[in-house]
Parts: C-alpha cells; sequence; structure tokens
C-alpha cells in the first residue's frame, strides 16, 4: 500500500489510542511524539468532550496549533483553546421528544455541553454511582448538573448519549421513530453507549473540516478507530486503519487491520510502514 501521500494522522481515544486501563502505553506514546518530531500533523478525535480528553493531548506533546476534533466532530478547537467549529444541537421540542422516549426505558440520559454536562435522571444506586464514575472519569469535570425535564435546560448540548444495558439498547434502537434520524445523526459508539449529534455531524467530516484548516485534502489523512462511530472517518480518510479489537464492521471498512490496543497496535504498524524511521 502506498503510504507517500500521508501527512496527517487522526486517532481515536478508547480501545484505540489507550490500552483497556486507559493509558497511552510507553510505545504509541513514543511513537506517537516521533511523528510530532518528523513534521507530521497528528489530531485525536473522540466521541467524548474537547476538555475530557486534552490531558492525552498533553501527555503527547500536542502544542497549541494543534488540532482536537471531540463530541464526534461536532466540536472543534485547538490546543490552545481557540475554537474552529460547534453544532450544538437543533430543535428542542424534537430533542424533548427524543428524551420523553428514552425515558420509558431504564437507562441513564446525559446532555454534553462544551464546559458542563446535565443530566436528566442519575440514579443514585450502584449502577448509577459506577456510571458517574467513568463519566466523570472520561469527561474530566468535577461534577454533573442534574435537572428533571429536558424543556428546563438551558441551551441546546453539542450531544446527548444515552447508557444502558447493551440488550436493551439493541432493542431500544430498533423501536426508535425515523422523524429522530430525520433531525439528528444516530450512532452508537460503544455497546452501551448511543448518541446523537446534529444532523451531518461525524467524525469523519470533523476530521474533513481539521484537515481543511490545516490546508490538507482528505487522501493526505490516515485514521485509526476501532467502533461505529469511527466509520465515518475510517471511511472518508485516504487510509483507514482498523484496531485488531476493532467492530467487525469498522474491520470490512478499513483499509489496514492492524494489532489490538492492547498489543502496541498503532507503533508496530507506524514503525513497520516506515513513518517512524
Amino acid at each position: 500500500m502506498d503510504y507517500s501521500k500521508i501527512r496527517y494522522f487522526v486517532f481515536d481515544i478508547d480501545g484505540t489510542l489507550v490500552t483497556e486501563e486507559k493509558k497511552i502505553s510507553p510505545a504509541t506514546k513514543q511513537a506517537v511524539i516521533r511523528l510530532l518530531d518528523k513534521g507530521y500533523r497528528v489530531s485525536i478525535a473522540s466521541g467524548r468532550r474537547v476538555g475530557g480528553f486534552r490531558r492525552y493531548a498533553r501527555e503527547l506533546g500536542f502544542v497549541d496549533d494543534a488540532t482536537l476534533i471531540g463530541m464526534n466532530g461536532g466540536q472543534i478547537e485547538t490546543m490552545g483553546g481557540t475554537p474552529i467549529y460547534e453544532a450544538p444541537l437543533q430543535n428542542k421540542e424534537v430533542l424533548a421528544d427524543y428524551v420523553d422516549f428514552w425515558l420509558d426505558y431504564p437507562v441513564i440520559l446525559v446532555y454534553y455541553f462544551a464546559d458542563h454536562l446535565v443530566s436528566l435522571n442519575l440514579q443514585d444506586d450502584e449502577v448509577g454511582k459506577n456510571f458517574l464514575h467513568t463519566l466523570l472519569e472520561r469527561a474530566e469535570v468535577a461534577s454533573v448538573d442534574s435537572a428533571k425535564d429536558p424543556r428546563e435546560i438551558e441551551g441546546l448540548p453539542l450531544k446527548v448519549l444515552t447508557y444502558g444495558e447493551p440488550a436493551l439498547i439493541q432493542k431500544a434502537i430498533k423501536n426508535l421513530p425515523d422523524r429522530f434520524s430525520e433531525t439528528y445523526t444516530q450512532v452508537l459508539s460503544e455497546p452501551i453507549f448511543f448518541e446523537i449529534m446534529r444532523k451531518g455531524t461525524s467524525k469523519g467530516n470533523g476530521v474533513q473540516k481539521a484537515a481543511e484548516a490545516l490546508g490538507l485534502s482528505m487522501d493526505q489523512v490516515m485514521t485509526f478507530g476501532d467502533q461505529n462511530n469511527d466509520l465515518s472517518m475510517i471511511r472518508q480518510a485516504g487510509i483507514g486503519v482498523a484496531m485488531g479489537n476493532a467492530c467487525q464492521e469498522l474491520k470490512e471498512a478499513a483499509d489496514v487491520v492492524i494489532g489490538t490496543n492492547d498489543e502496541d497496535g498503532i507503533a508496530y504498524f507506524l514503525d513497520e510502514a516506515g513513518f517512524l524511521n
């Protein structure tokens, strides 16, 4: 495969850039730092809010003009905090209708804003406490606000996340009315997470906006991912790379399948492909 055009690398976080313990391995860290030293552009693209993964970018030595792509493409800003793009959800009445649908199921709903989170039904039980721990860790916020009615929440979020048991999420998805897909992009980012963003928002479109801001075209981009919310950027990039632990649909869409996130798949691939020489 010809890698000569590649100038820009974009990495998903969970299941890709980090191990199952949510850490960047020493080998992966050194490989990404080497890319930066050689003059390549590098970004992170995540379903998390940008503030929820800035620490990883900092650990990799990203400088102020590096681009961070959050909220599945709905939030783009520089490492230094300069906004590039934001796409909040639209139509509050449709959103309230969407939330009402999910409240018929035993799930947890969270509104994601650029600088804070709001939950409608975060239970004070073991499931709720475990989810809250994960939420605070991934979003890097000190607390989560609560609200009883979606109509009471000020402003419109960048995305809404639904958390629940995988079988339950799948069952509910099959019953989702078509009208919601006409207003929102819907994606299963992990078996336990179902998310909506503004229609047209995706990691692929976010990467394209980021590439254009850098004066690059998509055939110069290589993307790495593992889940369904990575599909768009895997398909739209010049070369899409699936982790060995990726879901089957992503592996089938990718140009290359490499080792897993716990096997330093990224580092071995970049070395073997000649990017680190």
